[in-house]
């Protein structure tokens, strides 16, 4: 697991800009988040390595996408295997609604060379293709839809829903018709074109100041959700800010919390969004003053219902998008 790790750190620190390694938790096995990174497109990505994707805790998947959807960051798995089953190149697998794909992949991918020609649907293979390339070439070489169809093995209205996209073909179907139409027919998948549509429902919350503040945050327009795998507690997304936060648990120690808000302080650096720690004792909140970027609210001295106000008050500017 291990290996794999610094495996794909080695690949993102390459071509990949603000990187941000979470290692919070300390164990891999238990976080949602592993690197956030920068792509050369200039999206942020949330990204979980794993050494069989499958093996990955549903928890742990459900969370990484709910994250990605309420701070509107594409996310992704990178693991060699998937089932068992080593994963080919330039094929992207889906877990949860959550992309996988090999650090091969990977690296071609960041290359701005091959990256990812098909993608699982159930048990097949299935290829994107460029409909207006593949029209074009059948008609200049003269070809009628039951031409091509004949000559691929399918029936011709397949190939009218292939050409208006309404269906993908096999992998198999797809090779065919590229070696009868060209290459150029054959459309590459952005793995990480856009963020998940929509969060499943979030873990329940461990403390009643955590469902207050998200109670309010929901009240003024804000994504929220709920985290348990990561430095953040938190994550809220209104229409140009992005906000993590981390809330200061009863149980919780100092020394945990100081390592939690080193984690978050560089999830919001590499995600564009801002630091909050919510402390309840003024001890805590000296501990955390030299931390730069974060933002510091004391729950004991917020009247209720003025939480997000003081958090608004912070903030002060709004952080642009860069999802």
């Amino acid at each position: 697991m291990k290996e794999t790790f610094y495996r794909v750190l080695a690949i993102l620190y390459k071509y990949a800009e603000d990187v941000a390694v979470i290692d919070y938790p300390d164990k891999i096995e238990r976080r949602s988040i592993d690197v956030i990174a920068r792509l050369p497109s200039g999206r942020g990505v949330l990204l979980k390595v794993a050494e069989d994707a499958s093996e990955l805790p549903r928890s742990e998947v459900a969370e990484l996408r709910g994250l990605g959807a309420t701070l509107g960051m594409p996310v992704g798995i990178i693991a060699p295997r998937v089932g068992g089953i080593e994963i080919p190149a330039h094929v992207m697998y889906e877990r949860m609604g959550v992309p996988i794909i090999s650090p091969e992949t990977l690296e071609e991918y960041l290359r701005g060379q091959e990256g990812v020609y098909a993608y699982q649907a159930r048990d097949t293979l299935r290829v994107k293709l460029n409909v207006a390339a593949m029209r074009e070439a059948r008609e200049r070489l003269g070809l009628s839809l039951g031409d091509l169809a004949a000559r691929v093995g399918v029936s011709r209205k397949m190939i009218y829903e292939y050409e208006r996209g309404v269906s993908d073909p096999t992998l198999e179907k797809a090779e065919r018709i590229a070696s009868l139409l060209g290459d150029e027919v054959i459309e590459p998948i952005d793995p990480f074109d856009t963020a998940p549509s929509s969060a499943p429902s979030h873990p329940p919350f461990d403390e009643e100041g955590e469902a207050r503040l998200a109670r309010e945050l929901s009240g003024e327009g804000y994504t929220v959700y709920h985290a348990k795998k990561t430095a953040a507690d938190l994550a809220a997304r209104g229409e140009s800010r992005r906000i993590i936060i981390a809330y200061k648990h009863r149980r919780e120690s100092l020394s945990r919390l100081l390592d939690r808000v080193d984690n978050l302080i560089r999830m919001s650096r590499a995600s564009g969004s801002k630091p909050v720690a919510v402390v309840s004792e003024r001890r805590e909140e000296r501990e955390l003053e030299g931390a730069r970027e974060l933002i510091i609210l004391r729950v004991t001295s917020l009247d209720r219902g003025r939480l997000v106000d003081r958090l608004r008050e912070a903030c002060g500017q709004e952080t642009p998008d860069n999802g």
